[in-house]
């Protein structure tokens, strides 16, 4: 009912505080790596993911994974990334939500392409088909279909 404002979300995560929850731990973070309504503070916005993942918030390592994979403002480490995309994947959450899923495409490749562990098919397999398997989100499953097929060589029925 009404239009996205980031800054003024961004602005009453502030007003909350970060002890609320680990999820407005999150959104502070968040508005302090993209600098959305404050100067942009990516050692700030880590820290805070850092703290937020500590806490027990699986996006948040979902978070740290990609800056890790990609060397978002920060020096890429393939290790690190790995680590947090395996504490996203290992979740006991029972509704996986998108950032869950995400994180067994990403595992998959990690094994697929030896970046951050040892390269290796098999277990690369094993991710993407948890991620092809699961039936709440046909883009993962898509996604997780090339991989398999086109990559790995498998046939899917």
């Amino acid at each position: 009912g009404t239009r996205v404002n980031e800054p003024k979300a961004y602005k009453l995560y502030f007003n909350i505080g970060l002890d609320y929850s680990t999820t407005n731990t999150l959104r502070i973070a968040e508005a302090y790596i993209e600098g959305v309504g404050l100067n942009k503070d990516t050692p700030q916005g880590i820290k805070l993911l850092k703290k937020a993942e500590k806490d027990g918030n699986e996006e948040a390592a979902y978070q740290l994974g990609n800056l890790y994979k990609w060397g978002i403002d920060i020096r890429r480490n393939y290790k690190k990334a790995f680590e947090y995309f395996n504490i996203t994947a290992s979740s006991k959450t029972p509704n996986l939500q998108h950032f869950h899923l995400q994180s067994f495409l990403e595992l998959g490749k990690c094994y697929y392409y030896g970046d951050g562990i040892n390269q290796d098919h098999k277990k690369a397999q094993t991710w993407f088909k948890k991620a092809y398997n699961q039936k709440d989100y046909d883009n993962i499953k898509e996604e997780a279909q090339v991989w398999l097929e086109d990559y790995l060589g498998l046939e899917i029925k």
